[in-house]
């Protein structure tokens, strides 16, 4: 993308009414079109292959080129969105959250959650009860991991969910200090007592990291995934390290959900036979590892120069919204590490 500053931006948080982008279309008044979700897979108004192609079809009629800034990576050959098909279209902001993720915890002075006091196996983090979330913690029941797996449900009612409980009847279920289950939010103490992180993906119709992800990553803690297939390649691909002496990623190939899911949990009964400090002593390296890159690709990625060129190219409040996100001081970064004694975390 040439001259940015010839190019419109709409963010879809924006609450600009659509048909006055459209009508602007219209006049010829837009040439360049830019439309900026950098938290979203499908950029909110493109929900199914139809509703795209006809915009596309409606930018072409009105001699507009059109981009669209999401969070979706390109890499996945078998993704279920169909946005992805069309990669002339689409830019990404692939490390979004992650840059979330760092700069809030520097921001706001949290020292890491590095487990310690290991007390569970697992720990399992749920806002909200998607159907995805629904199977994972039906499987962890029928599988007797229950006793190994902190788990936080607050959805006790699940008649708007696309989802029939086979072995488990929901219930409340909360954690000690739990304020509100939100990875941006307070950590509940039990974060820090387990060994591996379950992180449920927000879709399993393309690869995003959300985080969900990030934040096990940041706070040194070992995680596994319930995502699209191909998830934890992706994020192999991106520099990181998966834990592959202690856990066969066969699962991450199998494209039928159900199926993936019920493989990845008997990897997690056979990680509950184990002592879990052993395991997170014996992975250690790689875990340090991961979170040292993350901090690399937030103050080094190669994308961010392209975004920063992008989001100062334009005067709208939320392209200072995700400037903020984007922009990292190092010597803030340097402050937080004294002031939590950052070395501790790193043995």
């Amino acid at each position: 993308m040439k001259n940015l500053r010839d190019w419109t931006y709409w963010f879809t948080w924006d609450p600009i009414p659509v048909g006055k982008i459209f009508n602007a279309m219209q006049a010829r008044k837009i040439k360049n079109l830019l439309i900026v979700a950098p938290e979203e897979i499908n950029t909110i108004f493109f929900q199914d292959r139809k509703s795209l192609d006809a915009f596309i079809k409606f930018c072409k009629k009105c001699d507009v080129e059109f981009k669209a800034l999401t969070l979706s990576p390109t890499v996945s050959s078998n993704t279920r969105w169909f946005g992805l098909t069309r990669k002339d279209y689409f830019l990404y902001w692939e490390c979004f959250f992650g840059h979330q993720i760092v700069n809030y915890n520097i921001r706001n002075n949290i020292p890491l959650h590095k487990p310690q006091n290991i007390k569970k196996h697992f720990i399992m983090l749920n806002r909200r009860a998607r159907s995805n979330r629904c199977l994972m913690v039906d499987l962890l029941f029928h599988k007797d991991l229950f006793d190994s797996t902190f788990i936080s449900w607050h959805d006790v009612d699940n008649t708007q969910l696309d989802y029939t409980f086979k072995y488990w009847t929901p219930k409340l279920m909360a954690l000690g200090d739990e304020e509100e289950v939100g990875t941006l939010g307070a950590l509940p103490r039990e974060f820090s007592q387990s060994f591996m992180h379950i992180v449920v993906e927000s879709t399993l119709d393309s690869i995003c990291i959300t985080e969900k992800t990030y934040t096990p990553i940041y706070h040194l803690q070992p995680f596994i995934i319930y995502g699209h297939p191909g998830i934890h390649a992706y994020l192999e691909s991106l520099g990181f390290k998966m834990y592959h002496s202690i856990i066969d990623y066969s699962f991450d190939n199998i494209d039928n959900d159900v199926l993936r899911c019920e493989m990845l949990t008997d990897e997690l009964k056979k990680l509950s036979s184990q002592a879990p400090q052993n395991l997170y002593a014996d992975i250690f390296d790689i875990v340090l590892y991961n979170h040292k890159h993350l901090l690399k690709l937030i103050f080094e990625g190669a994308t961010n120069q392209w975004l920063y060129n992008l989001f100062t190219s334009n005067s709208h409040r939320l392209s200072h919204y995700y400037l903020d996100i984007l922009q990292n001081d190092q010597k803030r970064w340097e402050e937080y590490k004294n002031m939590i004694n950052y070395k501790k975390y790193l043995t």
